[in-house]
């Protein structure tokens, strides 16, 4: 899969069921209409969620924001993955280095 690794993303991250227990996870650049990385699993597990971060930052990918439904699996793996972005700031994590912002 090709990658924009020099574009500052607008990252939106969603999982999608089927009956079969398949579950889909975007990983698109909302600006650009853009999906940067998909995987093919059973759920939305922290594990996967944290390696498929990591490899997106690894791959070049500047991210500037975050948007999600709020999965706790997620939003522990963004916390884990890219807490060098993410100064605590009132309870809420909020990012100035690359204007990510989660809350």
């Amino acid at each position: 899969m090709r990658v924009y690794p020099s574009r500052q993303v607008n990252l939106l991250i969603d999982g999608t069921y089927f009956k079969d227990g398949l579950c889909l996870i975007l990983y698109r650049d909302n600006t650009i209409k853009y999906t940067q990385f998909y995987r093919l699993t059973d759920g939305e597990w922290f594990e996967e969620l944290a390696e498929d971060l990591s490899n997106l930052l690894k791959l070049g990918v500047q991210v500037e924001s975050i948007t999600s439904d709020g999965h706790k699996a997620l939003l522990k793996a963004i916390k884990l993955v890219c807490l060098k972005y993410l100064p605590k700031v009132r309870g809420s994590y909020t990012a100035h280095v690359s204007d990510m912002v989660i809350q």
